[in-house]
């Protein structure tokens, strides 16, 4: 039961601030984040399915 609520407020709350706090230090949403300094092509959609 422990773990679970763990695991409820780490992907719920814990997650979303992390993300918007690199969002906000960067300037760039995730995708283009990943996408960043990638050629366009294959490498860049694996690089997004990863």
């Amino acid at each position: 039961m422990f773990i679970q609520v763990c695991l409820y407020f780490y992907c719920k709350c814990l997650w979303r601030c992390l993300k918007f706090v690199v969002r906000k230090l960067t300037g760039r949403c995730e995708l283009q984040r990943i996408c960043y300094n990638t050629k366009p092509g294959a490498a860049r959609t694996m690089k997004i399915g990863n």
